[in-house]
């Protein structure tokens, strides 16, 4: 996890534009449900309030989950691996449909499926869904 001490030294000495904080997310599927900190995420927020933080890891979250930390200071989530497991689905859906298959059949229906699984993303940061 990622200690306020450390958050505050960090962009006092680099200046960075946006930090990365670890509060039990990670990249990448998780075995079970991540069980984010959100206390050291509001500590680390109240610290460093015009600080631009991401979440480097959205893997698993709540829809929920998200719109909380958002709510206390997260302004970047990365998506990736749930953006690949859309391609994946619908790549397999798409094979067991069609055992013949066609390449740019499938491709189409991955990035329809990227395209939705993007949208709905964004409406939960929006906090609109």
């Amino acid at each position: 996890y990622t200690k306020k001490e450390d958050a505050l030294r960090f962009c006092q000495e680099t200046g960075v534009t946006a930090l990365a904080i670890a509060i039990g997310n990670k990249h990448g599927n998780y075995d079970g449900e991540p069980k984010l900190r959100f206390d050291i995420l509001e500590e680390i927020h109240q610290a460093l309030p015009e600080q631009f933080l991401v979440l480097h890891g959205g893997s698993g979250i709540s829809d929920e989950d998200f719109q909380r930390a958002s709510h206390l200071g997260i302004q970047k989530i990365n998506i990736a691996t749930a953006l690949a497991a859309a391609v994946v689905k619908a790549c397999k859906e798409y094979c067991e449909e069609n055992p013949k298959g066609d390449f740019y059949k499938m491709s189409k229906r991955a990035v329809e499926e990227v395209e939705k699984t993007a949208q709905h993303h964004i409406l939960v940061f929006a906090g609109k869904e």
